[in-house]
């Protein structure tokens, strides 16, 4: 007949082994990392140019100055439109106690 009390430290080193295992997620484990040896870069590693540069520039510029234009003209309209429907009261009024004569509401009367 077999007891449990000699395969208690079994379950412990099961244990530890899922957790370590399922620790890292994103990235390898503990056991399988090795550092990559660091090479240095070299000119003949970079892109070489291809192609008419012109032709290139030329055709982003076309792109830019369209993307600028369109972005003034709705900031121009944008600014237009606003000033048509909001009123903007860009200074204080001379005498703010002043009642206006031109004005249809009226205050109420004070009462004593």
């Amino acid at each position: 007949m077999m007891t449990t009390a000699r395969y208690v430290p079994i379950i412990p080193r099961l244990c530890r082994s899922v957790v370590e295992r399922h620790q890292s997620f994103g990235s390898a484990g503990k056991r399988y990392y090795r550092k990559m040896p660091f090479v240095k870069p070299t000119l003949s590693e970079l892109p070489v140019p291809e192609g008419c540069w012109e032709r290139a520039y030329k055709r982003n510029n076309e792109k830019y100055n369209r993307h600028l234009l369109i972005g003034v003209s709705s900031l121009a309209l944008a600014i237009f439109v606003i000033s048509r429907v909001a009123t903007f009261n860009f200074s204080y009024p001379a005498h703010p106690d002043v009642i206006d004569e031109s004005c249809p509401v009226q205050p109420a009367p004070k009462k004593c």
